[in-house]
Formats: structure tokens, sequence, C-alpha cells
């Protein structure tokens, strides 16, 4: 008997009526999220991702969104801890994080707490 590999396929979100931020959030995170960009090593740079976001959503992305917003707002996702989108640094990409791998390197008491959110389904990033 032979086996074959069946992936689950994650429909594309539908961005109308979020704001510039969110949309950025969402598209990038569900970009990362399905070419699986889990590691700081496997990473797409933010010009990877402005390329793709205007290619998988033309209507949200269009001309008269701009490159130095797309790169404002990216980086401002970084710093929030509600966003799983990571950067080492300068020029170093993008990745989605892995909250398994975060809840590791905290203190022993968040673990069970946070592993059990995490594994709901409902974990957020947190430093």
């Amino acid at each position: 008997m032979e086996f074959i590999e069946v992936g689950v396929v994650e429909q594309k979100p539908v961005l109308e009526g979020l704001s510039a931020y969110e949309k950025i959030n969402t598209a990038c995170s569900y970009i990362l999220r399905t070419q699986k960009k889990h590691t700081r090593e496997d990473t797409l740079s933010s010009a990877e991702l402005f390329s793709q976001v205007k290619l998988l959503f033309p209507m949200d992305f269009n001309e008269e969104f701009s490159k130095n917003t797309f790169y404002q707002y990216l980086s401002r996702n970084v710093h929030d801890t509600e966003s799983l989108i990571n950067c080492e640094g300068r020029k170093k990409g993008y990745y989605l994080s892995d909250v398994i791998e975060e809840i590791q390197h905290l203190p022993e008491q968040k673990n069970d707490v946070l592993v059990a959110e995490a594994e709901s389904g409902h974990a957020t990033k947190t430093y």
C-alpha cells in the first residue's frame, strides 16, 4: 500500500475592512506560515514580503500603498506582542515565531500556562 502525504491548504485571508497595520500583519503572517518560515535561518526579506503581498493581495496593496509605509508597519509588527512576526535585526529577514520555542526560553513558572495556551491555539507572543 502506498501513502501520499496530504498537507492542509490554508485559505487566503480576507483583508477588507482592516487597517493598513492589520492588513500587513495578516498578509505577512499568512505568507510566512504558508511558506513555513518559522526559524531564524529560514526567512523572507522585507522586499520579498512586499512583492508577495502585492502579488497575492493586489486589491489591498495597490500602487497607492507605498513600500516605505509597508516597511514601517512591518517593523512595528515585530515589536507588537500580539504579532508572531519576528526579525533578528537589520537585513536578517522575517519569520513567524514558533510559540512553543519561545515558551521554552521563558522562566519555568510561566511555561505550564503558556504551553497550555499554545496547544489550545490561544497563545500570544510575550517578552
